[in-house]
């Protein structure tokens, strides 16, 4: 007889059926643990992939706005004075800055980083154990 036949089994005492018992769930248990760990990893490898992409384009987009707030120090030095000029776009700039990085923040720490089918697994082999 083979451990996945239905058939009923009278000759095993019960103890020997909670022992079998435990061992399921346990190896049940431990696939769904490894499940778990194969989601994460591939969660986080593709947003490693991502932030590479993100910071390689921050690279490019910091060069592009030094030239063109040098271009806008320049452009209203000639209106109120290079000193007064740099104040006001530096102020400004500080300003923008600080209200992305805010918003950035806010977005990241919203982010989930849950494994949402292992979750959802566990939740239905709860729910057969219980009989529900």
């Amino acid at each position: 007889m083979n451990e996945l036949d239905p058939a009923p089994r009278a000759h095993v005492p019960l103890t020997e059926l909670f022992r079998q018992l435990l061992d399921d769930m346990l190896e049940l248990l431990r696939s769904e643990l490894r499940l778990a760990g194969g989601e994460m990893r591939a969660n986080i490898a593709s947003a490693r992939g991502g932030v590479m992409m993100i910071v390689a384009g921050v690279v490019f987009l910091m060069s592009a706005l030094l030239l063109l707030v040098a271009a806008a120090v320049g452009w209203l030095a000639t209106v109120v004075g290079f000193a007064l000029a740099s104040l006001i776009i530096a102020g400004g700039s500080l300003l923008i800055g600080g209200g992305l990085l805010a918003i950035g923040s806010n977005r990241l720490k919203a982010a989930q980083f849950t494994p949402h089918r292992i979750v959802a697994n566990m939740r239905r082999n709860v729910e057969t154990l219980k009989g529900d």
